[in-house]
């Protein structure tokens, strides 16, 4: 390695040049993935992205301004699996409650999320049992179903409301963004 000698009496500064020290290690190509922008807020509108699993499939996307420490989420469900997009959603703005330990409890509300969509999915149903129940309906915990049905499948339909209201709840107990007020 050669030194450059650099004299304090100069009236003009070393140029950047003289301080290049060439990297010993060789480089790593750059990979061609997402580039994140990091300024302080971006608009960001992502396409609806559809998640199969084994008994459910729901649907998520990104949008909205975007900060370094925040992003809206929409979830979804369709009844049609080849569908585009879904055909209610709605979006949480993972606003924790506390702020002890903010990225555990925003991971703890996207589960309660997904969760929430899951097993309105699954109330929904298909083919004949089929119902246009949401979350409003849920809120109210005396709602009957909207497709009416009988024995077994009664109880399966108000078991599936059931578990969807509890992680409503969850999710108002972590979150304070109000997505499943109102109606």
């Amino acid at each position: 390695m050669s030194q450059k000698n650099i004299s304090l009496d100069s009236e003009h500064p070393p140029s950047y040049e003289s301080f290049h020290i060439p990297n010993p290690l060789p480089s790593v190509p750059e990979k061609s993935a997402i580039k994140v922008n990091h300024s302080p807020t971006t608009d960001l509108e992502e396409d609806w992205v559809h998640h199969n699993h084994p008994c459910v499939s729901i649907w998520s996307r990104r949008f909205g301004t975007r900060t370094p420490s925040h992003v809206n989420v929409s979830f979804g469900i369709s009844r049609d699996e080849k569908a585009t997009t879904p055909d209610i959603f709605f979006t949480c703005n993972f606003q924790p409650r506390r702020s002890d330990n903010v990225y555990q409890d925003k991971e703890r509300i996207k589960r309660a999320c997904c969760t929430v969509a899951a097993f309105t999915q699954l109330h929904r149903g298909s083919g004949r049992h089929y119902c246009e129940c949401d979350w409003n309906m849920f809120q109210d915990s005396k709602h009957m179903c909207l497709a009416n049905p009988k024995g077994w499948w009664r109880f399966h339909k108000w078991l599936q409301a059931a578990k969807a209201r509890r992680a409503i709840r969850t999710h108002d107990r972590l979150c304070s963004c109000g997505c499943f007020e109102g109606g």
